[in-house]
């Protein structure tokens, strides 16, 4: 099974990890992490932040053992923000 996990349901990096360590203990094979806020602000992480969530998120998957794909999505790209410096 693979999850859509949303900006991993947290904008605190220790509640990131943790939640991605829950969701490998329910099973799943795979899950993706998105550049949308999760601290209930406009819009999008900027470009270095949505790093360190992604490497948060691949270390709470390396720190189980278990074999879990990760996916980093970029939602910022397709509403323009980009573009615009947002």
């Amino acid at each position: 099974m693979n999850a859509d996990f949303e900006s991993g349901f947290a904008h605190d990096l220790e509640e990131l990890a943790a939640n991605v360590r829950r969701a490998v203990n329910i099973g799943v094979a795979g899950l993706s992490i998105e550049d949308i806020r999760a601290d209930g602000g406009p819009g999008f992480y900027d470009t270095d932040t949505s790093v360190e969530r992604i490497r948060t998120a691949r270390a709470a998957l390396d720190h189980t053992g278990e074999d879990v794909i990760l996916v980093a999505r970029t939602e910022i790209l397709l509403s323009g923000s980009a573009a615009r410096g947002r």
